[in-house]
């Protein structure tokens, strides 16, 4: 647990320092920079967090596979490459969905609450992958980014 936590902390870093790398002269365009740098870190740290992973297809719905490994988790995480995802602004023109990922876990237990045995998972994230080309988009909370992925990465997505 403890390696796997210093990993999505070196894939933070590292998405840092390649996000913060860009360098626009307008106060806009470094605001939003900052904003979806700071989304992406949330987004990895969201990711890194599930208890479950569930591939779904979009054409009809079935699942495909389900994740529920922690080991099965983190090889899935790293196999991602995140720290290698090219922010873009918009989807090209045609691109069509084809798996859906969803990410869940159970809710973080108050001080004020017993910790219960089988809690309920619930989603944390989204990842939507497109039809051959290197595309996702992954929805957190009410952040919506899109990304190009390397090629082994949507390749590994692509699979069921």
């Amino acid at each position: 647990m403890k390696s796997f936590k210093v990993y999505v902390l070196s894939i933070v870093a590292v998405v840092t320092l390649v996000l913060s790398g860009c360098n626009d002269s307008s106060n806009e365009a470094q605001q939003g920079s900052v904003t979806k740098k700071g989304d992406l870190e949330d987004s990895i740290q969201t990711l890194g967090k599930a208890q479950n992973i569930e591939m779904n297809s979009i054409e009809n719905g079935t699942t495909l596979r389900t994740l529920t490994k922690k080991e099965d988790i983190e090889t899935f995480i790293k196999k991602q490459r995140m720290d290698e995802w090219k922010s873009i602004s918009t989807l090209p023109e045609g691109v069509k969905k084809q798996y859906e990922y969803i990410f869940s876990q159970e809710n973080t237990v108050k001080l004020t609450e017993k910790e219960e045995k089988n809690r309920s998972l619930h989603r944390v994230a989204q990842l939507i992958t497109y039809k051959d080309v290197p595309y996702v988009t992954l929805k957190v909370s009410f952040t919506e980014l899109n990304f190009r992925v390397p090629d082994d990465a949507e390749k590994y997505l692509s699979q069921h």
